[in-house]
């Protein structure tokens, strides 16, 4: 049977936690083990916390940093200490609905491929009113790929995986870590099942345009895209893709020389094709680096060959190519 573990990240969640414990009780298919780890909270999380410890009909363990993390190494931590072959990413403030374990671990066992299962989530207001937005719908809507969807709090990976990718890097984020690589690995499964709410208030972590509780469409996020490329400094945000590109180009390359179990042999052959493909896209982010240092007047003809040349095709093709045109 499959064992499912629940890391949880806190810091100073006070106001909502207590919903979201309740609702790992609820489960049809409750956790084997709920690791905690806090980032020293000054508010009531771990009175809670010890509480909840009390009457919960699984094994919990609460792990106190003795300085913050911040909430990405704070998650990366949490991971690291589970024991599950199955383990779900939990946010502080949100609420599960009953059959999300069941449903996830079931697609596990039902498919031995994929290492990352995620699942969607309804918007709510902070008091947890329902918003009628679920996150995939605001991808639908804005006309965005799916492979943009990076959501910790929606995620289950298996253990063995994580095994393998930890730790999170400084630089990165955890979701996006986890992601990134189960997707150049073609290993991540998305449900288009709704089975959490996704609460909003002003204190979340996250503050992308697609989990604002207002219904996206394809003119708000091009408009915000093409604004936004116009912004002094945006440059920057090519150079980190590039700067992350490496690092993840290193982590593969890592794990190529890891050894690999036979019944995970595919992942070898998955792992050497990952690695050609980002060492083209270091190659074409470093080349878009060097096109948006260049006045803009200049920089039509250089991209149109660019994208003849497939340096798009990775990255949104003509959108991408126009983007670093007007750059700024």
């Amino acid at each position: 049977m499959t064992k499912v573990s629940i890391a949880m990240a806190t810091y100073n969640g006070a106001p909502y936690l207590r919903e979201q414990l309740e609702s790992f009780i609820t489960q049809t298919r409750r956790p084997d083990e709920l690791i905690i780890c806090d980032d020293v909270s000054t508010d009531d999380t771990l009175i809670i916390l010890e509480a909840f410890k009390k009457i919960a009909p699984f094994d919990v363990h609460t792990h106190v940093n003795k300085v913050n993390l911040g909430y990405a190494q704070n998650f990366s931590k949490a991971l690291s200490l589970c024991s599950g072959d199955l383990v779900f990413l939990s946010d502080q403030d949100d609420v599960w609905f009953k059959d999300k374990i069941a449903t996830l671990t079931e697609m596990a066992e039902k498919d031995s491929h994929n290492m990352v299962f995620m699942n969607d989530a309804e918007l709510t207001f902070e008091d947890l009113t329902p918003t009628g937005i679920t996150m995939l719908t605001q991808y639908r809507s804005g006309g965005m790929s799916y492979d943009t969807f990076v959501l910790g709090c929606c995620a289950a990976i298996r253990g063995r995986f994580l095994k393998r990718i930890l730790p999170v890097p400084i630089d990165y984020t955890h979701d996006r870590w986890i992601v990134e690589l189960a997707d150049g690995l073609k290993r991540r499964c998305i449900t288009g099942e709704t089975l959490q709410y996704y609460r909003r208030h002003g204190n979340n972590t996250s503050m992308s345009i697609t989990s604002k509780v207002q219904r996206l469409n394809k003119f708000r996020y091009y408009r915000r895209m093409i604004l936004s490329s116009f912004k002094k400094g945006n440059r920057l945000s090519l150079r980190n893709r590039l700067q992350a590109t490496v690092v993840l180009l290193e982590k593969v390359e890592q794990m190529l020389q890891m050894p690999i179990e036979g019944e995970d042999y595919g992942l070898r052959i998955d792992l050497d094709k990952f690695s050609i493909s980002l060492n083209w896209e270091l190659e074409t982010l470093d080349l878009r680096v060097q096109l948006t240092e260049r006045p803009r007047l200049t920089r039509v003809a250089i991209a149109m060959k660019m994208l003849m040349d497939g340096r798009y095709s990775q990255n949104s093709g003509l959108k991408s190519a126009l983007l670093d045109i007007v750059r700024g």
